[in-house]
């Protein structure tokens, strides 16, 4: 069924009702009868009376509370929020100077550790470079007396050697005192050829 259909049909019954008084009072609305309208105001000022008492006694301080403690709650969580956003910025630089005077100070041991090590180190080899130097010095000291101590032993062995060979080869017999003084002259004369 049509919907306007229905809509014309209900607006044809509402006048025919209304055409008949049987919607309506024979007087009219009783609202506009000046009749009743001393016990409307005194009944609509009642009301107003006990609504605006009930609005501001009740109603009124339970929202304004409500919104106090709201508006209370935001800035106690403002302030919460400011008071740890402080905190962390304080702890954020405190981390940062701790940070920063562990790396000082790691680099200060650390400049420190290199100074000591290379004086040790320092030390350490003027230590060996003396100590091999003194043992340079004690082996060409030992070579020179082996030298010294051979080059005497030679002498008298050569001497020796070249009396032997002078008896047997030549059957000559030369006093020991004058081979061992040539010898020692020619080895002198050698010894200053090397030594140049």
């Amino acid at each position: 069924m049509d919907y306007r259909r229905v809509l014309y049909i209900v607006c044809i019954f509402i006048i025919v009702l209304t055409k008949q008084n049987i919607l309506f009072a024979n007087t009219g609305m009783p609202q506009l009868d000046p009749r009743f309208w001393l016990s409307q105001i005194f009944w609509l000022t009642i009301t107003f009376v006990v609504i605006y008492f009930f609005i501001s006694k009740i109603f009124s301080p339970k929202i304004s509370k409500v919104i106090q403690d709201r508006k209370d709650l935001i800035e106690k969580c403002i302030n919460d929020a400011n008071s740890i956003k402080n905190e962390i910025q304080s702890l954020d630089n405190e981390y940062k100077k701790i940070i920063d005077n562990a790396y000082s100070e790691a680099r200060k041991k650390s400049d420190k550790l290199k100074f000591e090590l290379n004086q040790n180190l320092n030390v350490k080899r003027t230590t060996l470079e003396k100590e091999i130097n003194d043992k340079v010095k004690d082996v060409e000291k030992e070579l020179i007396i082996f030298k010294q101590e051979t080059l005497k032993n030679f002498s008298t062995i050569i001497s020796d050697i070249s009396s032997n060979l002078l008896e047997k080869l030549l059957k000559i017999k030369i006093e020991k005192n004058k081979i061992e003084k040539s010898v020692k002259n020619i080895l002198e004369r050698q010894k200053n050829t090397i030594n140049v």
